[in-house]
């Protein structure tokens, strides 16, 4: 029960975050660092593929039949951001 507590929580705060990131100018180094694309030549290391943040943020979004693509345009929208980091947090 504490882990799937503390998952939500978590959850709700990546949220948010990403919230904060797109709200953010477009110059800032986060923001770009959201919106980047890996150079084609990019391989991973052998073992085990880590998960990333991004990752991880649109399998939660996924919960809520959104894209990444969605959800930035959500986000900009601060008050309804709010709202679904809320509920976010809540599944």
């Amino acid at each position: 029960m504490l882990a799937y507590v503390a998952k939500s929580m978590l959850k709700g705060v990546d949220l948010s975050l990403f919230g904060h990131l797109v709200r953010m100018d477009e110059s800032a180094d986060a923001r770009r660092i959201l919106t980047a694309v890996l150079q084609s030549e990019w391989r991973r290391p052998v073992g085990r593929p880590y998960t990333s943040w991004i990752a991880t943020l649109k399998n939660d979004l996924a919960q809520h039949n959104l894209t990444l693509e969605d959800a930035i345009e959500m986000a900009l929208n601060k008050p309804l951001w709010r709202l679904l980091a809320a509920s976010g947090a809540m599944h």
